[in-house]
């Protein structure tokens, strides 16, 4: 296993996923890590409206390491362009998270969710193409 499908298993095993992880390649570990984002980010909204901080908290923490190893598993130099734009993105998405947090705002909140599912449909696509046409 790779240095980066390790970093990807131990953020999603942090948030109790780690058996469909076991065995996944990159694309799906990246494709449960995007799913995961979007899920916690739906259920922040949930828990900020019926008033549940300490929730919250939980889901946004996991939001936060998520996004931390999502950036810190590119391979920068294998990645170019790429890699890049996402570490830009992640880390965007990790100040939106910060504000987000901080104020309750949903609209921030949302925005969040908005990116990564675009994120997640590209996977998902790149997914679907023969390994040869993704490098593999």
């Amino acid at each position: 296993m790779s240095p980066q499908q390790q970093q990807a298993l131990k953020a999603y095993g942090a948030v109790g996923a780690h058996s469909q992880v076991a065995n996944a390649d990159p694309l799906k570990l990246v494709q449960l890590l995007y799913g995961s984002v979007i899920e916690r980010l739906a259920a922040i909204k949930g828990h900020i409206e019926r008033g549940e901080v300490a929730k919250k908290c939980e889901h946004v923490d996991k939001v936060s390491q998520i996004l931390g190893e999502l950036a810190g598993s590119l391979d920068m130099e294998k990645g170019g362009d790429v890699a890049k734009n996402l570490k830009g993105l992640y880390e965007y998405l990790l100040v939106r998270l910060v504000h987000a947090h901080a104020h309750n705002d949903l609209a921030a909140f949302e925005e969040i969710a908005s990116h990564m599912r675009k994120l997640k449909t590209g996977w998902d696509t790149i997914a679907t193409m023969p390994r040869t046409a993704v490098g593999q």
